[in-house]
């Protein structure tokens, strides 16, 4: 009784100032303040923002890379990453860690499961969810910088899949897409801006219903994608 007593005493709260920043920034996620892709001010503007040390803030940046919420690019700055808020895009990247394949097993992933869902899309998806994939796929041509193209594809296929209607291969999914980002980075902004131009080709298959077509356009997308990465 007495060691009860001794475990469920009062709480004393010794939370660090870094892991309230940890905190702050992961319910910022959470609610949609802060979404993938976006950049963060600079170090010093941020513990400007937040009214806290450098020191504080580079040990929650640590903790935030380390668990997949922020991404830091050395040269380019920290941006949130496109696991965070997917927490199952989270887990299998770190169940794919030091793995010497990864690659080479999501291009695969992706040629099996995309075509498939693309035509799937073309056979299910709704009146407005074929509108808005046109208008997405419309969108992205506008775009030039290399991070707004990056989050942009994510985006569209995330859509794709979403249109067919299909919640676990979508689930699934959506949980590589972020990890092929990472693991299979474009090099080539010539090359990408070619891919957004496919999305439309993808985006009309869908709209006119042709499972064939918009079969065989996402299977032609991602192979210019693969022509892209570094």
């Amino acid at each position: 009784m007495d060691e009860q007593r001794v475990l469920l005493g009062p709480i004393i709260e010794r939370t660090s100032l870094y892991e309230k920043i940890v905190s702050h920034f992961r319910q910022a996620v959470n609610e949609g303040k802060l979404r993938p892709g976006d950049r963060l001010p600079s170090e010093r503007e941020l513990a400007a923002l937040l009214q806290v040390s450098r020191t504080s803030l580079r040990e929650a940046m640590k903790i935030l890379a380390s668990t997949g919420v922020v991404s830091i690019r050395h040269g380019q700055g920290i941006f949130v990453a496109e696991t965070a808020g997917n927490p199952a895009a989270f887990h299998l990247e770190r169940s794919l860690a030091g793995r010497d394949t990864v690659r080479e097993e999501i291009r695969e992933a992706r040629e099996l499961l995309e075509p498939a869902l693309a035509a799937t899309a073309a056979q299910r998806a709704d009146a407005a969810q074929k509108k808005a994939l046109v208008e997405l796929a419309q969108s992205g041509l506008h775009l030039s910088d290399m991070p707004s193209l990056i989050a942009h594809n994510l985006r569209f296929h995330s859509a794709v899949v979403e249109a067919s209607g299909n919640a676990v291969l979508t689930s699934t999914v959506k949980s590589y897409l972020p990890i092929a980002l990472r693991h299979c980075p474009p090099s080539s902004p010539a090359l990408v801006a070619r891919c957004h131009a496919e999305h439309l080709s993808i985006a009309d298959a869908i709209r006119r219903g042709d499972q064939t077509a918009a079969r065989r356009a996402m299977r032609h997308n991602l192979h210019t994608e693969r022509a892209s990465e570094g």
